[in-house]
């Protein structure tokens, strides 16, 4: 009788085995991960421009990937060891302190969390690059949203550039265009609307920065050389035939709204309100486009001459000329533009943008310059850079500078002496 107890025992103990599988339970137990290094209260001295986080992490079985959060955000996501990202601090405000947590995934799904530690960013002080991409053709106006820059490059169409790391940016994508120049680049949603000299007005789906797409071609008549996009509407500035709108409320099918023939050949625009600013190579013309469908002058300046972009902060508009540098417009009635007496740069403004009380501007030969602009019509040149190209356009964003200079993007970093 025990010896047949013992035997059941046995086949009891077997059963789970005679099948070829073996009866496994739930894995309930969650990795573990460790920031090794940076070490908490780290100091990221101000010659970095961006730091290695590597993490531990380990499974009782296997570790899938490891999420990288910066204050609470997820930053980057790395699926193979060893567990590293490199953070990209030039991007953030000096002697700012920011935290740093993991989280480890297994393959059932248990996640294990690091401690949060916290570092503090220092930034150098000054113009200072911080990285650059050869872009081989002439990179003429730049425009930056979510992480991408898209570029304006003549004969060579659309560049699109990765910048999410920006010491090391990387092209993405490219669209060429078969005819005209690539002169200005505006970009709303999934849309870049690339302004193609003869070749009209360009709507590409840039959904996938990867693969931009042609969407639509749209004939302008004249030579587009200048676009902004508000709500609905595109606004051309199209050389001979002034200001031209197209609503684009639907972008695979735009729509010819009105034009308007301004004083000058149309080179540049920006749009504020109800009012659209032209830089004209005559002056500065400012149009009410409250009704799009019928705009109409409200005032005009005849400095500068050569006026090629013109951008709009407050009430103020700063006036890019090729021949004459940098002029500004209270703007405060658009009826009466008052220009400042004064031109702040010297020869040659070709892009132009303002960033809270600094102005920055691409200057051709003489490279890029910073104004501080906090009286508008006191500016004060505190820095430059004398780069190697030939300066066309400029865009700021998230404390970088976007320097579109001939054949090269040129990233800086601006930080106040």
């Amino acid at each position: 009788m025990i010896r047949r107890s013992f035997l059941f025992l046995f086949l009891f103990l077997l059963l789970p085995y005679s099948c070829g599988k073996r009866i496994v339970g739930p894995d309930n137990i969650p990795p573990t991960a460790e920031i090794l290094s940076p070490e908490n209260g780290d100091t990221v001295p101000d010659t970095a421009k961006s730091i290695e986080i590597k993490v531990e992490a380990t499974d009782n079985k296997k570790v899938t990937k490891v999420d990288f959060y910066i204050d609470s955000h997820l930053a980057y996501t790395d699926t193979t060891p060893p567990w590293t990202y490199i953070w990209p601090t030039v991007v953030y405000e000096d002697s700012s302190s920011h935290n740093i947590q993991a989280k480890a995934y297994d393959q059932a799904g248990n996640v294990g969390l690091s401690s949060v530690i916290t570092v503090l960013i220092r930034v150098k002080s000054g113009l200072f690059l911080v990285g650059s991409f050869n872009s081989s053709a002439n990179a003429y106006d730049v425009f930056v949203k979510n992480n991408y820059v898209y570029v304006a490059n003549k004969s060579e169409g659309l560049k699109i550039f990765d910048v999410s790391d920006p010491s090391n940016p990387f092209e993405t994508g490219r669209f060429n265009t078969t005819e005209g120049f690539a002169l200005a680049v505006f970009v709303s949603g999934n849309y870049a609307y690339l302004a193609n000299g003869v070749g009209g007005l360009l709507i590409l789906d840039v959904s996938n920065p990867y693969h931009p797409d042609t969407l639509v071609r749209f004939n302008t008549s004249g030579q587009s050389k200048d676009v902004f996009v508000s709500g609905d509407y595109a606004y051309v500035a199209d050389d001979n035939n002034g200001l031209q709108i197209i609503d684009i409320s639907d972008p695979a099918h735009p729509g010819s709204v009105a034009s308007y023939r301004t004083n000058g050949s149309a080179n540049g625009i920006y749009v504020s309100g109800n009012y659209a600013y032209i830089a004209n190579w005559t002056g500065l013309q400012i149009v009410d486009i409250s009704d799009p469908h019928h705009p109409d002058s409200v005032g005009f300046s005849d400095r500068p001459a050569s006026a090629i972009q013109v951008f709009v902060s407050g009430n103020y508009a700063y006036v890019a000329s090729q021949y004459e540098g940098l002029y500004i417009f209270n703007v405060s009635d658009p009826a009466f533009p008052i220009m400042s007496d004064s031109n702040y740069t010297g020869w040659g403004a070709y892009g132009i943008f303002v960033d809270d009380t600094l102005a920055y501007v691409a200057q051709g030969d003489d490279g890029l310059s910073i104004l501080n602009v906090a009286q508008p019509f006191k500016p004060k040149v505190i820095d430059k850079n004398n780069t190697s190209g030939f300066s066309y356009n400029v865009y700021v964003d998230k404390n970088l500078i976007f320097l579109a200079d001939n054949t090269t993007l040129s990233i800086f970093r601006y930080s106040v002496k």
